[in-house]
C-alpha cells in the first residue's frame, strides 16, 4: 500500500500544481500583467501534466521504475518534448523570434 501512495503523488503532483495555477490565476492572487499572459500561462502547464502522466504511466507501471526515476525521467521528457514543440513551430504557440 505504501508503494500506491508514492505513484500516486508521484503521478499527481503536476495535475495539483496545474489546478492551483490556474486558480491563483484565475482569483487574481498570482497577476503578471495584463489578462492574456495569465492564460497563456496555463497551457503550458496543462501540456506538461498532460506529457508527464502519459511517460509516468509508461515508466511506473510497463517498465516497473522506481517512483522517484519515474518522476525524474518524466520530468526531464516533458519538458523536452515541450522545447522541441517550441523549436519546431513557434509561429502557431506565439513565439516570435
Amino acid at each position: 500500500m505504501n508503494a500506491f501512495f508514492k505513484h500516486l503523488i508521484g503521478l499527481g503532483w503536476p495535475a495539483m500544481f496545474t489546478a492551483l495555477l490556474g486558480y491563483l490565476l484565475l482569483n487574481e492572487m498570482v497577476d503578471f500583467g495584463g489578462g492574456e499572459k495569465d492564460l497563456v500561462l496555463i497551457i503550458p502547464a496543462m501540456a506538461f501534466t498532460f506529457l508527464y502522466t502519459i511517460s509516468y504511466s509508461y515508466l511506473s507501471f510497463v517498465k516497473k521504475t522506481t517512483w522517484g526515476r519515474a518522476a525524474l525521467y518524466s520530468t526531464l521528457v516533458s519538458i523536452a518534448i515541450l522545447f522541441i514543440i517550441a523549436l519546431i513551430m513557434p509561429d502557431r504557440i506565439g513565439i516570435q523570434w
